[in-house]
């Protein structure tokens, strides 16, 4: 079925609305790390306070495990903050009417559309042969992620940037 495909648009919005809207599972998640790093920094603390192991090597695994707990202290944050201020019902009304511009883009701009769909599109497409050697099929792998980066505000930082290459990678057959 195509990335494109009506029935697939519906269930990505749907998935999308309910994700963006009620991440409780994210933030569960993220509590539940948020409490091992917690507990990793207390027994830390205690290390350091008992003289137990080299203080330098303890003190630098302390700083890691707080900086992780500053992370997901901020990430949390973010999931709480931006799903408060979420209605479900704007939310799919934004993601339709961002589909019906790239839609638009797709069909009226190819300049626009080849960027778009690199987006569009994780990782590499398979040319398959048709059985009946009547054409040819591509299939691959898609995300509508990138449309979602303006949806909330604090997503735009969380979505990678599926257009850039490593440092010192350079395909060689991408235009």
């Amino acid at each position: 079925m195509s990335l494109l495909h009506p029935v697939v648009i519906e269930t990505a919005i749907k998935r999308a609305v309910a994700w963006l809207c009620e991440p409780d599972v994210d933030a569960r998640g993220l509590r539940q790390e948020l409490s091992r790093v917690e507990q990793k920094l207390e027994r830390l603390t205690n290390a350091i306070a008992a003289g137990a192991g080299a203080v330098s090597e303890v003190v630098r695994a302390l700083r890691a495990a707080d900086q992780q707990r500053a992370n997901l202290l901020a990430r949390l944050r973010i999931i709480e903050r931006s799903t408060a201020e979420l209605n479900p019902k704007d939310v799919a009304a934004d993601i339709r009417a961002r589909l019906t511009e790239w839609h638009a883009v797709l069909h009226d701009e190819a300049a626009k559309a080849h960027s778009l769909l690199r987006q569009l599109i994780v990782g590499r497409l398979e040319l398959r042969a048709e059985a009946d050697g009547s054409g040819f099929t591509f299939t691959g792998v898609g995300t509508l992620v990138p449309l979602l980066s303006g949806t909330v505000p604090a997503l735009a930082a969380m979505v990678p940037r599926i257009d850039s290459s490593p440092t010192g990678f350079e395909p060689v057959f991408w235009p």
